[in-house]
């Protein structure tokens, strides 16, 4: 599994790292984590780089 936050760019940018870190902590998540923002598609490559990745 994994945790895909999304719209992490419309935090300030100073406050996205702790914002993130608290959503992890809350979640006690230890898979892997990808910040994502479909609108300017940032993250976006690197996830569909893992799944292809995961199903060969």
């Amino acid at each position: 599994r994994w945790l895909l936050l999304n719209k992490t760019d419309l935090l300030p940018p100073d406050e996205q790292k702790q914002h993130c870190e608290a959503i992890i902590k809350a979640l006690d998540w230890q898979g892997p984590v990808f910040q994502v923002s479909a609108l300017s598609k940032q993250g976006c490559l690197d996830v569909c780089y893992k799944v292809m990745n995961y199903l060969e």
